[in-house]
């Protein structure tokens, strides 16, 4: 592209007169016009396209929040942690299905570890374990060695879960057992007592010794931390100055059965489904087996009733 500049140069001519002659008329000036072509320098852009910003990804952290209504501590006589979750809990009721980023953060914990507000050490005794309860009554157990921290773990299941302990330890032989007819979990919630019996305590014992056949090195290790657990939780109750019987490993053993038994029986009929699948897959051969599988027990029934709007 050439670009025409119109350069005007005006020179007046001036005729001298005579200094002494009023007759000598000065010339009248003439202007005179010049065009001139001016080439463009060679790296001067024609144009101008404006770059492409493209915005940064908004990141967002990952958040988990929890609570335990009514509060954290589950033992009588009562404290200010029986019972300070249950307002949190109670504030979701009438915001329904309005609740906010906001209102999760205002009515749920952060469980992010940290302790929250003011804290108090508990005094275990122990050097390498320390053992911090925030104003939520909610323990933090930190400890030198894997056997420190399960040994807090105990100690702090005795302080604050001792009322269930006391009344599950004998019933969650039942779990071990798996008596027909006799549920573990309802022994426990009307407070009955149940002495198991020599061949009963046998099975607890034949599940450690199971325990470390199975699994070795790790299931010494397992073992090693059950103990772990079961001296803090004696600790615990020697320095209260309670009249208890010393934790065993069995104890251990058999609470976790208990606790299998009401939260790893639950959300349907697993197994018996998997026995269903296992049988289709054996007679209809793996992949048709599964399809027949998937259509007479579809992951997603799009006629159940839901809560969640698409």
């Amino acid at each position: 592209m050439r670009t025409r500049l119109l350069a005007v140069t005006l020179v007046a001519a001036m005729v001298a007169a005579a200094c002494s002659s009023d007759a000598d008329e000065p010339a009248a000036a003439q202007p005179v016009s010049t065009t001139t072509e001016v080439e463009p320098p060679d790296d001067e852009p024609t144009s101008t396209v404006a770059p492409t910003v493209t915005a940064a990804p908004v990141v967002v952290e990952d958040r988990a929040y929890y609570i335990l209504p009514p509060g954290n501590f589950g033992g009588f006589p009562t404290t200010d942690e029986s019972l300070d979750q249950l307002a949190l809990y109670d504030g979701l009721t009438p915001l329904r299905d309005e609740v906010s980023d906001a209102d999760i953060e205002e009515l749920f914990l952060p469980a992010d570890f940290e302790p929250i507000g003011e804290t108090t050490i508990e005094d275990t005794g122990r050097s390498g374990l320390t053992i911090e309860y925030d104003e939520f009554g909610v323990p933090h157990v930190t400890g030198e060695t894997r056997e420190d921290v399960a040994f807090g773990a105990g100690w702090v299941t005795a302080r604050d879960r001792d009322l269930l302990i006391s009344l599950g330890r004998g019933a969650a032989r039942v779990a071990v057992a798996d008596i027909p007819g006799i549920d573990a979990f309802g022994l426990v919630t009307t407070a009955s007592q149940f002495v198991p019996s020599e061949a009963a305590e046998q099975l607890v014992s034949d599940q450690v010794q199971l325990i470390l056949d199975t699994h070795g090195a790790e299931g010494e290790e397992i073992i090693a931390d059950a103990q772990a657990y079961a001296d803090g939780m004696t600790a615990y109750w020697e320095s209260a100055n309670l009249d208890r019987e010393p934790v065993t490993v069995n104890d251990v053993i058999a609470v976790t059965a208990f606790i299998g038994s009401i939260f790893g029986a639950g959300g349907g009929s697993e197994a018996v489904n998997s026995e269903f699948l296992a049988t289709l897959q054996e007679t209809l051969g793996a992949e048709l087996g599964r399809q027949a599988w998937e259509d007479l027990l579809p992951g997603d029934d799009p006629e159940a009733p839901t809560t969640l709007e698409e």
